[in-house]
């Protein structure tokens, strides 16, 4: 159990302030206007921070990425809660440059968010698919191993190619997820009631969703404080959902929307699913290291009944993957003063953890 935090109600008060903020860019009686002309500080592909993109063509998706420096490959795989929702490379671009220092670094648009394109036919698109564009990618850009790092639901992501494709990976990072549980994890019982989590509190005074609004106030809401995410970067964000990537994937997601209004699609078997993939871990499939990275206040995994975060799940996972993995080499870092991006709250701490990280274990074994 992680030690209590010196206030409880400051760490909450802090992420209401990411809310307040959110609003605060709002004009008196207006929404959120997506914007034709690029604002100032968004560069002529969305980027922020002065970074550069470029685009490559995977498997006939214009893939927007960064790719800094030289040397082992970083790749780095944003989160975001599907298509068309606030999360892109950009998410990484307090990291960059630093790691470059000592890494090739690449960072990418996932399918359909950011400037990254779909294909034309919503069925072509499951998680799957968006696995499957990921690796594509890598192939793309090198034959040599990566170090792999995914943020939340990229976390997700890359903890399935990690499974799918374990010979790639020289280490694995995980950050503000917890991709499976261990099998004998404690299951909650049907009816139980919960109190909904710090996050959902804060989401519940949000403009209604799915809209723009609604995204950014959610991406605002995750972090600890309103710098988390500056206005800039809600301008390039903006911007970026007015040109055609974004008009494509908004395309897609109101056939989608009419496709499972005429007939529900069959529920995926995540019960055998998660059963297949312990077993991959129970056989060693997951054996290069694994570092995981949370944040102390992350209001997505803290209950509001709760008076400290507890870890259950994010320890469950370091269980999963360390101890019925049989790997030695998982480690875990709680960052303090730190929401759902630990990452872009402290860059160079985090660059530092994870720089460490890689060096320690690409150091040869003792004879």
């Amino acid at each position: 159990m992680a030690p209590r935090h010196p206030s409880t109600h400051s760490t909450r008060a802090a992420m209401a302030l990411a809310f307040i903020a959110a609003l605060a860019l709002l004009p008196a009686g207006r929404t959120l206007q997506a914007q034709a002309q690029r604002p100032p500080g968004t560069g002529p592909n969305g980027e922020v921070d002065g970074l550069t993109a470029k685009f490559v063509d995977v498997n006939g998706i214009a893939t927007r990425y960064f790719d800094y420096g030289k040397g082992d490959i970083v790749v780095l795989v944003h989160g975001g809660v599907g298509m068309g929702m606030s999360s892109t490379a950009n998410n990484w671009s307090r990291n960059i440059t630093g790691l470059a220092k000592r890494f090739r670094v690449l960072a990418l648009d996932r399918v359909g968010q950011g400037m990254t394109g779909v294909p034309a036919d919503e069925k072509l698109v499951t998680s799957q698919y968006g696995i499957e564009h990921v690796y594509q990618f890598i192939r793309k850009m090198t034959p040599d191993k990566i170090h792999l790092v995914g943020h939340s639901s990229g976390s997700n992501l890359v903890f399935s190619l990690a499974l799918a494709h374990p010979e790639i990976i020289k280490t694995l990072t995980i950050i503000a997820g917890s991709p499976i549980q261990p099998g004998n994890a404690p299951v909650t019982p049907p009816g139980t009631q919960q109190s909904p989590s710090v996050l959902q509190a804060t989401l519940d005074k949000c403009p209604p969703g799915p809209s723009r609004e609604y995204s950014y106030c959610r991406l605002m809401a995750l972090g600890y404080n309103s710098e988390t995410f500056p206005a800039d970067y809600a301008a390039a964000d903006d911007w970026m959902s007015t040109q055609p990537p974004a008009l494509a994937t908004q395309k897609l997601l109101d056939a989608r929307r009419a496709a499972q209004q005429a007939q529900a699609r069959p529920p995926q078997p995540q019960a055998a699913a998660r059963a297949a993939n312990l077993e991959k871990i129970k056989n060693g499939v997951l054996s290069m290291p694994i570092l995981i990275v949370h944040g102390m206040q992350d209001g997505l995994a803290w209950r509001t009944s709760d008076p400290w975060r507890s870890f259950g799940s994010e320890l469950g996972f370091m269980d999963a993957v360390g101890l019925a993995g049989k790997n030695p080499k998982v480690s875990m870092i709680i960052m303090n003063a730190a929401g759902h991006f630990p990452y872009r709250e402290h860059p160079e701490e985090f660059n530092a953890y994870l720089i460490t990280f890689i060096d320690f274990w690409s150091k040869p074994a003792p004879k």
